[in-house]
């Protein structure tokens, strides 16, 4: 489901515009004949332009040096693309075929008329991404003002206190508007106060659906502009809210309610089999907008995994950061992905993936909670080895005082020329697919400044531990407060990693010293001041090098970091 590499930008916002502007053409009846159109189709045409302009800007603008709203990452793009294309191919591993045979009504057996509604869903559901834009686009920002107010409250976040970003609702604004009271009673955003209905704040936070609610107003509301139905802009909505992410089944079953009450209220004229079959689109449109975690290859969680990383980490939106700070954002991803292949965990692989009614009954959600859990544990075994490699190639930095104020880790293993050495694992395993893009990339459009694609130093050391990598990973955290600022500490390090490799780890360490030596002459045509090939001396024939007493240097460094500071 990911871009493939060397995908041309234009292309892909292009795909998104013509797919998104076919279908806003069906559901606003406008036609797609020029000589056809009338003067009435004036407003919506231009209302049409308008939302399609927004969202190329929420999705598509370049990184820039103060990043805004109006400035998302070029990967954002491909998110929506990824989504609608999976929503026309044939062959997608969530077809749209296993939806359509469950649809009991003819309103949503139409497969046109559903790909309409699902397009527009996917490109407006994250419009708004606030705590990743810092900010909501330029024009989006209009079209919301008259229903919510934007401040800073007071709170906590993960247990910490914290100013949190609330947009408290504009309740008469709301209640006089159909559209808009429509969408938050779909989203359950009312409240019972004192006998009357009232709506609550919504905060755009981890873990809580401000961000679908505000890009569903935003959408509904253009879609009201465009001359679209209301039925159209309810089920719209429901598509919205169903991709609020890590929702139990009873949530469904709760969102399925909410749009029976909003039918009733709203006089939008659904059948109950209608209400049915627009709750199984719903539940296909969740599917499939985390598509990755089930795709038959490793390579695209991978990827979609990567995609996340700087939402969560401060450091990674303003380009590739220096080795540790890198290793430092991949812990938090593999704790992230460690809870998520946890059954017990409200935020399991188990409330991925959804079905309703008919759609994806128990045996086919069976299948794949059993391939997304399998695709999580591989992505795991892949940060831990690329964490294992940052953290290594920081600690060589430290030794050889090579400047790594000036360079970035890219700039460590771009050029390297990886030893020709077959892969250790059988072809076709999932370990061999691991070392495969670790070593050679995952063939996908590159999702930013802050990935390394390629990383020929984790390969290496997944070669050399497999499985091992996970508790290697569990030494290394023991230095994580370190930051290698010191060289004996840094020195220690690396013999640690040699040590826990096995018999042969002083052979890869020293393969992996080569390999950052050449990729530093390549990035600076020029040697080191103290080239990583001498230090293999430096780290190894010295006396305090003994593999027995790495242990012990191992525990005095653990101690003294649990020293309060």
């Amino acid at each position: 489901m990911s871009i493939p590499k060397g995908t041309k930008r234009e292309d892909i916002s292009n795909y998104v515009t013509q797919k998104l502007n076919e279908s806003l053409l069906s559901l606003t009846g406008v036609s797609m004949k020029y000589q056809d159109r009338t003067d009435a189709d004036a407003a919506k045409l231009a209302a049409l332009e308008e939302f399609v302009n927004a969202i190329e800007i929420a999705y598509e603008a370049k990184l820039a040096e103060n990043r805004g709203p109006d400035r998302r990452f070029f990967h954002d793009i491909g998110h929506p693309a990824e989504a609608i294309r999976e929503l026309h191919n044939p062959k997608s591993h969530l077809p749209l075929h296993n939806l359509l045979i469950c649809q009991k009504t003819e309103k949503f057996r139409d497969e046109r008329h559903l790909k309409d509604l699902m397009t527009t869903a996917f490109a407006g559901h994250d419009v708004v991404y606030y705590q990743y834009d810092k900010g909501i686009a330029s024009l989006v920002t209009p079209v919301l003002s008259p229903y919510v107010s934007h401040s800073k409250e007071s709170g906590q976040i993960f247990g910490r206190p914290a100013l949190i970003d609330t947009f408290t609702p504009n309740q008469e604004a709301i209640e006089r508007d159909n559209i808009a009271s429509l969408v938050y009673d779909i989203f359950g955003d009312r409240e019972a106060s004192n006998g009357q209905a009232t709506y609550k704040a919504s905060q755009a936070k981890l873990g809580a659906d401000g961000n679908e609610l505000l890009s569903a107003l935003y959408t509904a509301k253009m879609m009201e502009r465009m001359g679209a139905s209301a039925q159209d802009i309810a089920v719209v909505a429901a598509m919205i809210a169903a991709t609020v992410p890590f929702k139990a089944q009873a949530d469904f079953e709760k969102l399925h309610d909410r749009l029976m009450i909003a039918n009733q209220v709203h006089n939008l004229g659904f059948s109950d089999d209608e209400l049915h079959d627009a709750m199984q689109g719903a539940a296909y449109v969740a599917n499939i907008d985390v598509g990755n975690f089930s795709a038959p290859e490793i390579r695209h969680v991978a990827q979609g995994t990567v995609a996340l990383i700087p939402e969560n980490a401060e450091v990674m939106r303003l380009g590739c950061p220096k080795p540790y700070p890198y290793a430092k954002s991949l812990l938090g991803s593999i704790a992230f992905l460690s809870g998520m292949a946890n059954e017990e965990n409200g935020m399991s692989y188990r409330n991925i993936y959804h079905g309703y009614g008919e759609y994806m009954a128990d045996e086919m959600k069976a299948h794949y909670d059993h391939v997304t859990k399998n695709n999580l544990e591989a992505n795991i075994l892949e940060l831990q080895a690329k964490y294992a490699g940052a953290m290594l190639v920081a600690a060589l930095d430290c030794i050889t005082e090579s400047g790594a104020e000036s360079y970035t880790l890219r700039d460590f293993v771009k050029d390297v020329k990886y030893p020709v050495n077959g892969s250790p694992f059988p072809e076709g395993s999932t370990h061999h697919q691991i070392y495969s893009f670790l070593k050679d990339g995952r063939g996908f459009e590159d999702v930013g400044e802050f990935d390394i694609d390629q990383s020929p130093v984790a390969a290496l050391l997944f070669a050399a531990t497999g499985d091992r990598i996970a508790s290697l990973c569990d030494d290394i955290k023991k230095y994580e407060r370190s930051d290698f600022t010191d060289k004996d500490d840094a020195r220690a390090f690396v013999q640690m990693v040699a040590e826990k490799i096995g018999s042969d780890g002083r052979q890869v360490v020293e393969e992996i010293i080569d390999a950052v030596a050449a990729a530093q002459a390549a990035a600076f045509r020029q040697q080191s001041a103290h080239d990583l090939r001498d230090t293999k001396t430096l780290i190894f024939d010295t006396p305090s090098y003994h593999p027995t007493n790495v242990e012990s240097v191992r525990q005095a460094h653990t101690q003294d970091s649990q020293i309060s500071v």
